[in-house]
């Protein structure tokens, strides 16, 4: 009975349990790849003191690095004894000629380099060969880096997860628990909120361990207290930690859908799902599946990125942009490992959103012949993570060049996006919302009848011509004498007329993306080029916009 609850005190983590099989099948070497070492080494306790209660093996433990080596009692981790500090290479040898039936871990901290040398990398070979199938493990413990191809059939990858709120939450409470129970603290008036424990520990997520821990002690330092402050402070943290990768860029979009113009069908469909972000819990319940994300085609100009900025703004979301062609490093590894750290700070972040600027420019049509395969494998980890990824992390991603999709048809079948929706030129009516949100941001509001005529003259027009047509304007109406007060119709009109559209410098190619779309092969955004001559009547009156025809 003793036995039975001994037992019953030790629990493994999934991950633990993974760890725990691979020991139990005797494989020589595993690769835990993590900048968490008291983490880890945590863990490797844990699994150690499981094996022991359920008699299925005793493990000595040795820690290992460049400067120091220890031994730690298992059954007592408070119990660590030195231990003669030798270089790699007679480290390795005398492991290697240990007793086969004698269990024990070396765990190797940070210990990466010390493959660079050959004789090194030949005596890890020449271990792992011997101590194969006996109680004996190495443990490399570090951030991922290159594995010598001589030893990467034998050693096992484990990729080590950052703590989740959860185990933020049960790891930050006894420090909670200790400041509000010391006098100290009380006599001086630091104010601990406990309602502010579940919310700063998400906002941690995607931080380590200590880095939480140093936040929570900051905040006790900086506002004498731990409360709301403390949450948005880690969000800021959390976005210098994403904006450090050099991968992604994080941004809080202030904006929401009364910021974009037209593209009625894509706003329709968002408020569609409303209910579904909100209520993710009940959704769930009945069968529902989560949104997953949009895929947003179309001409350059045309809204595709501020929908979702706006849209962001609108579930009051962080938005991570991607620029998709930053996953590809020069070096070896390095875009695999890019995407890794992409889709360990989604997870980290989320609930997120994540744009995917130009999917098709970076994985589109790509066959990895002429880089050693470099960029199918970064499509494949991709595609499988659009198809996988949690539930909280929402995908908005863009495209311009539609026949990079016929070449990889995978990137937007079913199940990767929830909708593909095609970005048109806009029409009459949304030229005129556009041409006035964008002088209202200027601080210019100016009734639609006035906007009548430049609208008509900037057909063709996407909505990125149409703002800096605005700004043409402007600068045309501050440099005027006498400076009105608003610029004029007739100033707008000459703002227009001071660019070239894409659509007649690029005629051809926007031609080819609008007949392909228009084949319904994707969604209509809103109203297009084309629904010019149904500006009027109730169309407009429904928008409080003035009846006009396309003549």
């Amino acid at each position: 009975m003793a036995s039975e609850a001994a037992v019953a005190r030790i629990t493994l983590t999934p991950w633990e349990d993974d760890l725990c099989s691979i020991v139990r099948a005797r494989q020589p070497g595993i690769v835990i790849q993590s900048l968490e070492e008291e983490r880890v080494l945590d863990s490797v306790i844990k699994v150690a003191q499981w094996m022991v209660e359920r008699q299925v093996g005793k493990r000595e433990l040795v820690v290992w690095s460049g400067v120091s080596s220890k031994r730690i009692n298992v059954e007592n981790p408070e119990d660590v004894g030195s231990v003669e500090h030798q270089e790699f290479f007679p480290l390795l040898r005398e492991f290697m000629s240990g007793e086969a039936d004698r269990g024990s871990f070396l765990i190797l901290c940070d210990a990466g380099h010390e493959l660079e040398a050959p004789t090194n990398v030949r005596i890890l070979r020449e271990c792992l060969n011997v101590i194969r199938g006996t109680l004996r493990t190495i443990i490399f413990i570090g951030k991922a880096g290159d594995i010598p191809d001589e030893v990467a059939a034998d050693l096992t990858v484990l990729k080590y997860e950052l703590p989740t709120a959860q185990d933020l939450e049960n790891t930050l409470k006894p420090l909670v628990e200790q400041y509000q129970q010391t006098s100290h603290y009380k006599n001086i008036g630091v104010e601990i909120q406990d309602s502010a424990l579940p919310p700063f520990a998400r906002a941690c997520a995607g931080l380590t361990e200590i880095e939480a821990r140093g936040l929570f002690s900051l905040s006790i330092s900086r506002f004498r207290g731990f409360d709301g402050r403390a949450v948005d402070m880690a969000l800021k943290e959390k976005a210098q930690v994403v904006r450090r990768s050099n991968v992604l860029e994080y941004r809080t979009s202030k904006k929401n859908l009364d910021s974009i113009g037209g593209l009625e069908n894509i706003k329709a469909w968002i408020h569609g799902y409303d209910s579904l972000f909100s209520q993710v819990d009940d959704a769930k319940a009945y069968g529902l599946r989560p949104a997953s994300g949009l895929l947003l085609v179309g001409i350059s100009g045309c809204g595709k990125s501020l929908t979702a900025e706006c849209l962001a703004g609108h579930l009051r979301l962080p938005l991570l942009m991607l620029d998709v062609g930053k996953l590809f490093g020069s070096l070896v590894g390095q875009s695999e490992q890019n995407v890794d750290q992409m889709i360990g700070l989604a997870k980290a972040c989320a609930p997120c959103l994540i744009f995917l600027d130009e999917l098709d420019k970076g994985l589109g049509g790509s066959t990895g012949e002429l880089d050693g395969g470099t960029s199918t494998r970064v499509k494949g980890k991709l595609l499988t993570w659009l198809q996988e990824k949690p539930d909280d992390v929402f995908v908005v991603a863009t495209a311009n060049d539609v026949k990079k999709f016929e070449q990889s048809p995978e990137l937007i079948r079913a199940g990767r996006f929830d909708s593909v929706f095609f970005c048109d030129l806009p029409d009459l009516r949304t030229r005129i919302e556009i041409l006035s949100i964008h002088l209202r941001a200027a601080g210019h509001n100016i009734p639609a009848d006035d906007l009548v005529s430049p609208a008509k003259a900037s057909r063709g027009y996407s909505g990125a011509e149409l703002e800096v047509a605005v700004q043409n304007a402007l600068r045309i109406a501050f440099n005027s004498t006498p400076r009105p007060l608003h610029p004029t119709s007739e100033m707008l009109v000459e703002g227009i007329k001071k660019q070239k559209p894409l659509s007649e410098t690029m005629k051809e190619p926007i031609k080819r993306l609008r007949d392909w779309c228009k084949e319904g092969r994707a969604f209509p955004a809103g109203t297009t080029l084309e629904d010019d001559e149904a500006s009027d009547g109730a169309s407009l009156k429904d928008r409080g916009l003035p009846i006009v025809s396309a003549d």
